[in-house]
């Protein structure tokens, strides 16, 4: 929509501008314009570039409409720039407001004249559109550019969602025509030794001459065609460098060599693959200890003196002798001939378990010697609560006590507590007396109730009382409108919401001012403001009595003939002037003649001196 307004005031412009040139017509315009941005004469210039097709033009450059794009992450900015083509009124150019979206910047720039070119008298430049030539017509500078800028015009999402796509129109009449696709670099765009525009691939900077045998490699020459090249690597100066030496630090060294290196532990020492020097290490035993070193070389881990174990169930205290061997003292605690190893009980003489014996506790029986030699019984607890039969008053009921409290499993008793020949017993519970035992009685404080029964909840709003199921007495709410009012509290119980002398609706469009009646109808006034016995809403003059649109009438001017009463109630006649000079019959002397009164030129041009009218 912005666009098409702009284009319409850009037509009106143009259009304007086109009745005041003076030439006598415009010559044939060319039938597209492309533009184009190319790198401007300076470092930091852009060139912008139009090329009509078709035929020359140097008229009047309507409107011209272009959007400049480079990448979003570049400090560059752009000037509203100058035009060496037509500096002035004929092609006042000048950009919009710089902004970032999508990841790109864009500037727009605009020009809308109402000067020809070729009109030098009112501000023309006398500049042309050469057929078929690019002819720069504006030049826009680059600043805070770093590193190697792209920038193009653009017709894209953006420009067109923002009315900024590339437009002209020439004489007023809108043109088509291509952006060229190229683009324009700025800033540091020279190619690097790897020809990328802008890059640091630079002479002086590390780069790799796949030679293994050079460090520090670095490019060479002057870029873009440039060397690479590093120093020779041998750090023990024996001719092999160090990509090809085994062992660069050492001259003349292999892996695999024999060499020594000065650990009695070891055996077999060579040169390893990281150039280091290393035999076997000798531990026959393999506790860790090389054998140069180990005391006993064929044991692991053992130290004459040290704690071992000679086999022996039968002996204590083994250490390894000075001859690697292991011995110990013989054990037999009770003396009695078997030692502690073989003894089932070494502490007690002649002691075997499964033995009878008496454990002092008057609540076991069955009393014998246990597998480590103690004595014990069977706990004797008939009914497994944990207190033995000895010391329980009801050995045959688990925690059961006289006096403690207990279910005698009839619903109908409470404050069961158990006897003292631990039974179980308690009293009978009726609450209200009637006879029926409080867990049976459906409403237990209330003698003779049942749910269901007919009762009076003592209010007036409900119908139908009965007993609740919680023993209560409740009726149905009655309410027959619906209108939370009770009918016994509801003045008009079957109208919701409805009260006499309310505002209300009869239906008859003849009453006003209706209310709900004492009865609760509705009812309102009869309206006839006229009294003509038809109501004003059926009357279509209600102020009126018995007046009726196109009823003959009079409305008192002279001037008007068949007077009858209009749609709106008034009374209209048709104005009578037969001879149309707009003065009516009645008021005019001559009424079938148009204006022939004395000092008429008509009338003087044809009557006579002796004529009288």
């Amino acid at each position: 929509m912005n666009r098409k307004r702009n284009a319409l005031r850009q037509l009106m412009g143009a259009c304007a501008a086109f009745f005041l040139y003076a030439a006598p017509s415009f010559a044939q315009l060319p039938s597209n314009v492309d533009i184009d941005l190319v790198e401007g004469p300076a470092a930091n210039q852009l060139d912008v570039r139009l090329r009509a097709n078709g035929a020359d033009f140097g008229q009047l450059l309507s409107s011209l409409t272009f959007t400049v794009r480079w990448v979003g992450t570049s400090p560059a900015t752009l000037t509203a720039g100058t035009s060496p083509w037509c500096p002035g009124p004929a092609f006042p150019i000048a950009p919009t407001t710089q902004v970032n979206s999508g990841g790109f910047n864009y500037r727009t720039y605009n020009a809308v004249s109402l000067v020809p070119l070729d009109d030098e008298d009112n501000g023309g430049c006398g500049a042309t559109l050469t057929n078929g030539a690019w002819v720069t017509v504006h030049r826009i500078n680059v600043n805070n550019n770093t590193g190697c800028t792209e920038f193009q015009i653009v017709n894209d999402s953006y420009t067109a969602a923002n009315n900024r796509n590339f437009y002209i129109s020439l004489n007023g009449v809108p043109k088509t025509g291509a952006i060229e696709p190229t683009t324009a670099l700025r800033g540091n765009c020279a190619p690097d030794c790897l020809g990328v525009i802008g890059g640091t691939a630079l002479p002086g900077t590390p780069c790799n001459d796949n030679n293994a045998c050079t460090v520090n490699d670095v490019y060479t020459g002057t870029a873009p065609n440039c060397g690479c090249a590093g120093t020779f690597q041998d750090t023990d100066s024996d001719g092999v460098c160090d990509a090809n030496d085994p062992c660069p630090t050492q001259a003349n060294v292999v892996p695999g060599q024999s060499c020594n290196d000065g650990d009695a532990c070891t055996i077999n020492d060579v040169v390893t693959a990281n150039c280091g020097c290393a035999g076997t290490f000798q531990d026959t035993d393999s506790d860790g200890t090389c054998d140069a070193n180990d005391p006993c070389p064929t044991q692991a881990n053992v130290v004459p003196g040290q704690s071992c174990n000679d086999g022996d169930a039968c002996t204590i205290n083994d250490v390894v002798t000075a001859n690697c061997g292991c011995a110990g003292t013989f054990q037999d605690t009770d003396s009695d001939g078997v030692c502690d190893a073989s003894d089932p009980c070494p502490t007690q003489a002649n002691v075997v378990p499964g033995q009878s014996c008496n454990d002092g506790d008057a609540c076991t029986i069955n009393d014998v010697v246990t597998a480590n030699c103690g004595c014990a019984g069977t706990f004797q607890d008939t009914d497994s609560d944990g207190t033995c039969d000895a010391n329980d008053p009801c050995p045959t009921q688990a925690n059961v006590v006289p006096g403690q409290s207990c279910n005698d499993g009839d619903a109908c008793t409470i404050n069961d507590v158990v006897t003292a020949n631990c039974g179980c017993a308690g009293t009978f519970e009726d609450t209200d007396s009637d006879g029926v035992c409080d867990a049976s009685d459906p409403c237990p404080t209330q003698a003779n109730v049942v749910p269901g029964q007919s009762c009076n909840d003592g209010d007036a709003c409900t119908v139908n009382d009965v007993v609740t199921a919680n023993c209560g007495c409740a009726g149905t709410f009655q309410d027959t409108d619906s209108d939370g009012v009770c009918d016994a509290s509801d003045p008009c119980p079957t109208q919701a919401n409805v009260v006499p002398g309310q505002s209300c609706n009869d239906g008859d469009a003849c009453t006003i001012n209706d209310v709900v009646t004492a009865n609760c109808g509705c009812a309102g006034t009869f309206q006839d403001t006229d009294s003509d016995g038809t109501c004003d809403a059926n009357d279509p003059c209600p102020t009126q009595a018995n007046v009726v649109p196109g009823q003959s009438c009079n409305d008192g001017d002279a001037c008007t003939i068949n007077d009858v009463v209009t749609a709106n109630c008034g009374c209209a006649g048709t104005f009578q002037d037969t001879d149309s000079d707009g003065v009516c019959d009645a008021n005019d002397a001559c009424p079938l003649l148009p204006v022939l009164v004395n000092g008429d030129p008509a009338m003087t041009a044809t009557r006579t001196p002796s004529t009288t009218w």
